[in-house]
C-alpha cells in the first residue's frame, strides 16, 4: 500500500463547502459515476490516492510577502536524502505528511462575487 500526491481546487464561499465539492467530485470520478459505490468505498475500500481518502483538512494562509505561485513552489520542495520538506513551514510539513492525516487547504483567490478558490493538496493512500 502506497501513497500518491493529489491537488485539486474548488470555488465556493467556505473551505468546508470546497472540501465537500472536491471529495464528491473525486468520488464520482473514482467510481465511474456510481456515487453509491464511492460513498460506501470511502472508509471501507480506500486507496484511490485522491482527496476522497481524507477525513478533513487544515487551512493555512499564504504567508505575508508571498503569492500563491511562490508558496506552491516552496511546498513542492522535498529533500529525499533527509526525507524532509526543504521549506520548514507547518504547511509544508502537512503537505508532505501522513497520507492518513488531513489535507492541506490554502485559499488562493478571492472573487468579486464573494467566493474564494480553495486549493487542497497532500498525500493520500493508494
Amino acid at each position: 500500500m502506497g501513497g500518491m500526491q493529489f491537488a485539486c481546487t474548488a470555488q465556493t464561499e467556505t473551505a468546508a463547502e470546497a472540501f465537500q465539492v472536491v471529495v464528491d467530485r473525486e468520488r464520482r470520478f473514482y467510481c465511474g459515476g456510481g456515487c453509491q459505490v464511492a460513498h460506501y468505498d470511502h472508509g471501507h475500500a480506500g486507496y484511490s490516492g485522491t482527496v476522497s481518502e481524507k477525513d478533513g483538512y487544515e487551512v493555512h494562509q499564504i504567508p505575508d510577502g508571498m503569492d500563491w505561485d511562490q508558496m506552491h513552489k516552496k511546498l513542492k520542495g522535498f529533500d529525499y536524502q533527509s526525507q524532509a520538506p526543504t521549506w520548514d513551514h507547518p504547511a509544508a510539513h502537512l503537505y508532505w505528511g501522513d497520507k492518513w492525516g488531513p489535507a492541506l487547504c490554502v485559499p488562493i483567490e478571492t472573487h468579486e462575487d464573494g467566493t474564494r478558490t480553495f486549493w487542497f493538496g497532500g498525500w493520500a493512500s493508494s
